[in-house]
């Protein structure tokens, strides 16, 4: 049987929201990426081939793209895309920066 800890018991971890995100950025991340080319190219290429045009995996550039809170398009976009079919998924627009 696992042990339970009484503190987390008393005091459970917060949980953050998901619409409640800080919207600030590592200056690293903003140094090495521009947001608002990602974003027009998130949404004019498939992740797979501009993960290769950035020398990153598909997951690590999806990763860059939450922290930079960089909208990318879902799960099954590119293929209705291709199949010609209407992919009813508009691009959101670019959150402000507050940094």
């Amino acid at each position: 049987m696992a042990r339970l800890k009484l503190k987390e018991l008393v005091n459970p971890p917060k949980r953050v929201r998901k619409g409640a995100q800080n919207l600030s950025v590592s200056r690293e991340l903003l140094s090495r990426y521009n947001r608002e080319d990602l974003y027009k190219k998130v949404w004019a290429v498939p992740m797979l081939i501009l993960a290769k045009e950035y020398g990153v995996s598909n997951v690590a550039l999806a990763e860059t793209c939450r922290k930079l809170h960089v909208p990318v398009p879902a799960r099954g976009y590119w293929a209705k895309k291709v199949a010609g079919k209407s992919t009813g998924i508009q691009p959101k627009l670019l959150p402000v920066q507050c940094n």
